[in-house]
């Protein structure tokens, strides 16, 4: 079903169903997961006509990998890397958060290829293809992905979000991209190019949450912009190549992060796990892609 990109009104309506002291939910075992019902202070016309819109509450979705995957092939191919880029510079400076998300989706996405899921026939749902690291099955809850892309989270863990957010992309009403912007952007990148050479990625997110360079962005929303500067490479690491660059499957990243000794609790993790201080930024590819130079 094609859905309008999410207006302020329901975002704000979903943050009190999900996200707020009056939230009311309850574990579903036949969805594993948490339902939501009406939240504490929000009137009945409000929840129906909430319930009745293009972003319900508890829209579950339940897609196996051949599917899924076919699913982002087809978003992919409807988001241009220009408006990525461009999208990303809004999602940094704070005016768009929405934009931080896709520029990790369309990296993961450019190296997919069609395929059969690979790995043992044993019926577990959870198992992951060894070719993509697609789950055999995904299940989300497709207005709270929605919504938590707009509040500015990002992450390249979860494969369904990457459709979640590719798909939703290409009906968003985004910002034009201002100098200021792009300045913001800059200025963000020149603060990661000065660090001392031994900083890790976990005091480069502290130091920038000192500096107050990514606006209404907590730690979580910090990795998230770093770690999708990792991807394309903009942040270099000398463990695995950048998902912009090259496909890995999951073995190959599970022994790169054994390689660094990584912690499997971290919320740091590859490529943007094996950035160093010393490292710094990589301004040729800054310049190439978000026409930003040193």
């Amino acid at each position: 079903m094609i859905v309008a990109s999410m207006d302020a009104q329901t975002f704000k309506r979903l943050k009190e169903v999900y996200y707020s002291k009056g939230s009311v939910s309850d574990y579903d075992l036949q969805h594993e997961r948490l339902v939501y019902g009406q939240p504490k202070g929000m009137v009945d016309a409000v929840w129906a006509e909430l319930c009745a819109g293009d972003h319900p509450p508890n829209d579950f979705r339940v897609v196996g990998h051949d599917q899924l995957l076919a699913d982002i092939l087809a978003a992919d191919a409807s988001v241009s890397w220009d408006a990525v880029f461009d999208g990303f510079m809004l999602g940094c400076s704070g005016r768009w958060p929405r934009g931080r998300q896709t520029l990790i989706s369309a990296a993961r996405a450019r190296q997919l290829t069609e395929h059969a899921f690979e790995g043992p026939d044993d019926g577990d749902p959870d198992r992951i293809c060894e070719r993509c690291g697609l789950p055999r099955r995904s299940r989300w809850d497709q207005s709270d992905e929605t919504f938590r892309l707009y509040w500015g989270y990002a992450w390249n863990e979860t494969p369904s979000t990457w459709w979640v957010d590719l798909d939703e992309r290409a009906r968003a009403e985004m910002p034009t991209l201002e100098d200021a912007d792009v300045e913001a952007f800059a200025a963000l990148l020149r603060a990661i190019d000065e660090a001392p050479p031994d900083e890790t990625p976990g005091r480069l997110e502290k130091r920038l949450g000192k500096a107050k360079l990514l606006p209404g962005a907590d730690k979580y929303r910090r990795y998230g912009i770093l770690i999708a500067l990792g991807e394309v490479g903009v942040l270099p690491n000398t463990s695995v190549p950048a998902s912009y660059d090259a496909a890995l499957t999951p073995s190959e990243r599970h022994a790169a992060h054994e390689a660094l000794g990584q912690s499997h609790r971290s919320d740091v993790v590859l490529p943007l796990a094996g950035w160093r201080g010393e490292l710094g930024v990589d301004w040729a590819r800054a310049e190439w892609m978000f026409g930003v130079a040193n």
